[in-house]
């Protein structure tokens, strides 16, 4: 069993591993930066994570196979995203970076992801993030991106405590500031913009549980965990749909298969 997707960019599939695996051996002997068709690149990364998506084992059933052709769509994907140069939008290459590493935690390659974006803080650092910015909706946005990065880390302490405190600032402000950023838009905006917040908030509240349960070590049931997790992912997912967020969606999807393989295997 196969996707058609998966069919359809064979070839071009093979081309663009090839391309990153030529740029992952580059980088290895030299810091300038290789040559890339990034073009190919993002054209095979979006049809992997699309066939990936429709090919999800939760929707789907649980077939051997699929998972087989799913893991290793998420696989490819993220080496492609690796290889790739990151956008100069800071927000854009902290998009990128949970992308990619959502995709290696799905494809079985989570420690690899973590090790990635360790060096990648200590070589050049994270994005610089907006995490105080007036706009609450930048706040919300990169309070999400930050958050989620820091849980593809793996177990430290101290990111625990990051990321709960930058939860529990998001709560302590929400009040104040979301109606003001709210009021200062426009009727459709405003109504499509509160669905994103409404996604965003489902999506920090299922990282703060993961917090506790994989970094902090809580001992609670796995079933248990990821049934309340559920509900957050369906309640993002939902708020994404209604509000046509074609952004927020395949993220939040990526991160929801994501956390579920996190949950399996702490």
């Amino acid at each position: 069993m196969g996707h058609w997707l998966l069919d359809m960019i064979a070839d071009k599939r093979t081309q663009a591993l090839k391309e990153a695996a030529r740029a992952q051996l580059f980088r290895g002997v030299t810091q300038e930066a290789p040559a890339l068709n990034t073009e190919l690149l993002h054209e095979v990364v979006a049809a992997l994570e699309l066939a990936m998506l429709d090919l999800d084992a939760e929707r789907l059933g649980p077939d051997d196979e699929r998972l087989a052709f799913l893991h290793k769509a998420a696989t490819d994907a993220f080496l492609l995203m690796r290889a790739s140069p990151l956008p100069d939008a800071q927000m854009a290459a902290a998009t990128q970076l949970l992308r990619a590493s959502a995709l290696a935690v799905i494809g079985n390659h989570g420690a690899e992801a973590a090790q990635w974006l360790r060096t990648l803080e200590v070589e050049q650092g994270w994005p610089n993030l907006p995490l105080n910015s007036d706009n609450w909706g930048e706040r919300c946005r990169a309070t999400l991106a930050d958050i989620w990065l820091r849980l593809m880390c793996g177990k430290d302490g101290d990111d625990r405590d990051v990321i709960l405190a930058r939860v529990s600032t998001l709560r302590a402000e929400q009040q104040e500031l979301e109606q003001n950023y709210l009021a200062s838009l426009g009727g459709v905006e405003a109504k499509r913009s509160a669905l994103e917040l409404i996604a965003i908030y489902h999506l920090t509240k299922a990282a703060d549980i993961l917090a506790h349960f994989i970094i902090g070590g809580v001992e609670e049931d796995s079933n248990q965990v990821q049934s309340v997790l559920d509900l957050h992912f369906v309640g993002a997912i939902a708020a994404c749909d209604t509000g046509n967020l074609l952004e927020l969606e395949p993220l939040t999807r990526l991160l929801a298969r994501a956390a579920k393989q996190m949950v399996e295997g702490s």
